[in-house]
């Protein structure tokens, strides 16, 4: 159902509610896989020993069951999150504008483009929503820059870690952990970073005189 701006800028509002629920919880889950891990590191945890009902082990399974649910709901709800937030600025009679809402969500499933397409995308639309210079010859800001870079390495650290889980039977090793751990908590730190745009884009959209001069 199409909507006008106003109607659009509600639902952008509503939607960052369930982003920052979504990411603080998976941030929160997290931390909680991290001491699981450190506990599979350091033997305190068998993660093998769940069929045998060990209370440890099944308490290990559970976080990392959760840890998976949160990141996909976190990936869900974002992208809804970054649909309407450019369906904001078409819905205002922007023009000039490179990426459209769903291109701005689908880029995050090309392989390679992935990899600058959704930062581009994202810093159009906060430069837009904050009346900011989008020229690629000056400076990103900071906390775009902190977050994509921490997205990348974490990603890469994460794929990285999974060639050392013990595809042959072995057993994941030592580095495997320490990179599980690593790449949990820099994709955690990636996602409060997330959640800072996202609140400082609805907040510039929802403004009177930031969208006066966004949207003029």
């Amino acid at each position: 159902m199409a909507l006008d701006l106003p109607g659009g800028l509600d639902v952008l509002n509503r939607r960052t509610r369930y982003v920052r629920m979504a990411l603080l919880a998976y941030i929160a889950i997290s931390l909680a896989d991290v001491a699981v891990v450190l506990g599979e590191m350091t033997g305190a945890v068998d993660i093998e020993a769940v069929g045998d009902l060990d209370p440890a082990a099944s308490l290990a399974a559970l976080v990392h069951l959760l840890f998976v649910i949160a990141m996909l709901g976190a990936i869900v709800i974002v992208a809804l999150w970054i649909h309407r937030a450019h369906a904001n600025l078409r819905d205002a009679g922007i023009d000039g504008l490179e990426y459209s809402p769903g291109w701005a969500v689908g880029w995050y499933f090309i392989p390679f483009a992935n990899l600058v397409k959704p930062f581009r995308a994202m810093r159009e639309l906060w430069s837009t929503s904050l009346a900011q210079s989008d020229s690629y010859a000056d400076e990103a800001d900071p906390r775009l820059k902190l977050w994509w870079g921490a997205w990348i390495v974490g990603n890469i650290l994460s794929n990285v870690a999974l060639r050392f889980q013990g595809l042959d039977g072995s057993g994941t090793t030592p580095v495997g952990y320490v990179l599980d751990i690593v790449s949990t908590l820099v994709l955690a730190a990636a996602g409060w970073f997330l959640l800072r745009i996202v609140e400082e884009v609805n907040d510039a959209q929802r403004s009177g005189a930031t969208m006066a001069q966004a949207f003029a």
